[in-house]
């Protein structure tokens, strides 16, 4: 199973730097291919998706990332940061 770190908002293997959250700055985005599709998390705060397309699965998983922000208490925040 190929298995490549990037930066969310970058094409697969890439690493960048984007502001996925205004607090934290870039956050890391492990993507691999599983099946027909793939496979996007984000270890820093346990959080996943999916996609057709490496595109699809790092939007994704932007969006489930602003959702969490968006509707995580501080303590929730701060728990899953470590």
């Amino acid at each position: 199973m190929a298995r490549s770190t990037v930066y969310i908002g970058v094409t697969l293997g890439r690493f960048v730097t984007i502001g996925a959250c205004p607090c934290f700055g870039a956050l890391l985005a492990v993507i691999e291919r599983e099946g027909d599709g793939y496979v996007a998390i984000c270890p820093e705060f346990d959080i996943a998706s999916q996609g057709n397309t490496v595109e699809e699965a790092q939007s994704n998983l932007t969006e489930a990332l602003t959702l969490f922000f968006e509707t995580a208490a501080p303590s929730e925040i701060d728990r899953r940061r470590g």
